[in-house]
């Protein structure tokens, strides 16, 4: 089997895997089985678990970045609710003590989001205000068990005159 289709062979394993049990979830063998692969395949594709952890949140980055091209403010909201919003978020709540290289490839990951958030709501203030909204919408929504955390978020983002108008503060 040709090196390059084992690697995705393993990235679309790791991906499954992580998508259903979390980072934590998916040891090196529970990937492998789907994979139908060994770990030494493993390993000469990947020098550790967290090497293909920073992999995976790159691939859930450009699978999630694709879904926010010229998007509203709002869209951008619920687009972490898509698959790999939800893993983003997830992989940001499971990176553990000495795991740097999964802390910045994550921080890397959401510094783009800021910056396309950013681009959309004008002010730095509130890309970050909307980014909370989104990593705290997703896990809400999981948590919750209500995919329609999501649209009533993107709704409150829509209408920060209605938030003015209750007498609520608004970040600008």
């Amino acid at each position: 089997m040709a090196s390059d289709e084992t690697k995705r062979r393993l990235l679309t394993s790791a991906a499954a895997r992580v998508r259903a049990s979390g980072y934590r979830g998916a040891s090196v063998d529970a990937i492998l089985g789907p994979a139908g692969l060994t770990k030494g395949a493993f390993y000469h594709h990947f020098e550790s678990k967290e090497a293909l952890g920073r992999l995976l949140v790159a691939q859930f980055w450009a699978d999630l970045r694709g879904r926010l091209e010229g998007t509203s403010a709002a869209a951008l909201v619920g687009a972490a609710l898509s698959e790999s919003g939800t893993a983003l978020v997830d992989l940001c709540g499971e990176y553990g003590e000495g795991m740097e290289g999964m802390r910045e490839a994550l921080a890397s990951a959401l510094g783009a989001w800021m910056t396309r958030l950013e681009e959309a709501a004008g002010s730095r203030g509130r890309a970050e205000l909307l980014l909370a909204v989104s990593l705290g919408g997703a896990l809400l929504a999981k948590v919750l068990g209500d995919p329609e955390v999501a649209a009533r978020l993107a709704a409150q983002v829509e209408a920060p005159s209605t938030a003015q108008a209750q007498g609520l503060a608004y970040i600008d």
